[in-house]
Formats: structure tokens, sequence, C-alpha cells
């Protein structure tokens, strides 16, 4: 993802910090057998496209 972001800016706020601290919560979480919902543990960008202020 670095080298294609740094062509194009896709991203304004990237936090790989985060994403692999929330990785190893949810691997931790599946250990014990817990679910918490269908997207538990998949990693996904959310894309702000639509201008919303007034």
């Amino acid at each position: 993802m670095d080298a294609a972001d740094g062509k194009v800016n896709a991203f304004v706020t990237v936090l790989p910090e985060h994403a692999l601290d929330a990785a190893k919560r949810a691997d931790e979480a599946f250990a014990r057998g817990e679910r918490v919902g269908l997207l538990q543990g998949i990693p996904y960008a959310l894309k702000d496209i639509i201008d919303v202020a007034a």
C-alpha cells in the first residue's frame, strides 16, 4: 500500500500501528472462541468520497 499511495495519495490518514493492534486483538479473541461479528479480523479502508460540508 505504501508504494502505491505515495504515487496517488489516496489516503489522508493511515494508522498501521492501530491496524496491527486490532489484528492482534482479533487473533486473541478467535483463540478464546469469541465471535464479535462477521467482519471480525478483516482489515478495511474507509474512503470519504462525498463532500458533506454545508
